[in-house]
C-alpha cells in the first residue's frame, strides 16, 4: 500500500500537470514544474494538518466538484434527449454485434476488454483494492452500517460520473472525431461545443479538484501504512517523500510513471 499509493499520487500529478498545461488554457496554461511545486506545497500543508484539515478540505470539495461536473453533463444530456434512445441503441447493437465479437477474439481482444475494465474499474473507484476502507475506518460515525453504505455509495456515484462522460461523449459525436485522443481531450471538446470557453473550464475545474482529491486521499492512505510499518515513527520524512513523488511525476513522462 505505501508504494502503490505513492506512485499512484505520482501519477495523478502527471494527469493535473498536463491538464493545467494544456494549449486550449492559452495564456493562463502552467508548466509542468510550476504545477507540480504548487500541488507538493498544497497537500503538504493539508498533511501536516492532520485528519482534521484533511477532512474540511474534503468536505467543502468533493461537493462542490460532484455538482459543477454532473450539472454541466446533465444539461448537455437533457439538451439532446431525443438522441438517447439512438445512443442506447448503438452500444447494445455495438457491444454485441457479430463484427465485435470476431473481431475482438481475432486480436485478443476478450483479454484486452478485460484488462481495461478492470483497471479502469479500480481508477474510478478503488472497488477491491482495499484503500478506501483506511479513511472509512478513521470516520467518527454513531453506526458503522450507515458509514458501510456510505462507501458503496461511492462507488455508485463514481459509476454514475462515468456513465455521464460517456453520455456526453456519445451524444455530441466527438468520440468519431480522429483528431481528438480519447480520454479528458474528447469531454474537453464536448464541454467547449455547449459552453464555449466556459465549457473548457468546467473541465479544468472539475478534473482539478478530482485529481489533487485523489491525491490528497492516495498521500493520506499511504501515511496510514507508513505510520503502521514504523509504528507511528517518521511520519514527516514520508510527507516529503510524497512531496517528492508528486513533483518528479509532474515533471516526467507518464509511461514513465505507470
Amino acid at each position: 500500500g505505501l508504494i502503490l499509493l505513492t506512485g499512484w499520487s505520482a501519477g495523478q500529478a502527471n494527469q493535473l500537470a498536463d491538464i493545467l498545461g494544456s494549449p486550449l488554457l492559452g495564456s493562463w496554461a502552467v508548466s509542468a514544474q510550476t504545477s507540480g511545486i504548487c500541488i507538493a506545497v498544497l497537500i503538504l500543508f493539508i498533511l501536516f494538518g492532520g485528519i482534521k484539515r484533511i477532512g474540511n478540505v474534503s468536505e467543502k470539495m468533493v461537493p462542490f466538484m460532484f455538482l459543477l461536473y454532473t450539472s454541466a453533463s446533465i444539461w448537455v444530456i437533457l439538451a439532446n434527449y431525443q438522441q438517447l434512445p439512438a445512443i442506447f441503441d448503438l452500444i447494445l447493437r455495438t457491444a454485441f454485434s457479430r463484427e465485435a465479437l470476431v473481431g475482438g477474439i481475432a486480436v485478443g481482444g476478450l483479454q484486452q476488454a478485460l484488462r481495461w475494465g478492470i483497471f479502469k474499474g479500480v481508477q474510478s473507484n478503488e472497488a477491491g483494492v482495499g484503500t478506501a476502507t483506511i479513511p472509512h475506518s478513521m470516520a467518527e460515525t454513531h453506526s458503522p452500517t450507515q458509514q458501510g453504505m456510505l462507501a458503496m455509495a461511492s462507488i455508485y456515484s463514481g459509476g454514475f460520473i462515468c456513465i455521464l462522460s460517456g453520455l456526453v461523449v456519445l451524444l455530441t459525436g466527438t468520440w468519431e472525431d480522429s483528431r481528438i485522443s480519447l480520454g479528458i481531450n474528447v469531454i474537453t471538446q464536448s464541454f467547449a461545443a455547449y459552453f464555449s470557453y466556459i465549457g473548457i473550464i468546467i473541465v479544468v475545474i472539475s478534473s482539478f479538484l478530482f485529481a489533487f482529491g485523489t491525491i490528497l486521499g492516495n498521500s493520506y492512505n499511504g501515511s496510514q501504512c507508513f505510520t503502521y510499518l514504523t509504528q507511528n515513527r517518521w511520519l514527516k520524512l514520508y510527507y516529503l517523500v510524497i512531496a517528492l513523488s508528486i513533483f518528479y511525476g509532474s515533471i516526467s513522462d507518464v509511461r514513465f510513471i505507470w
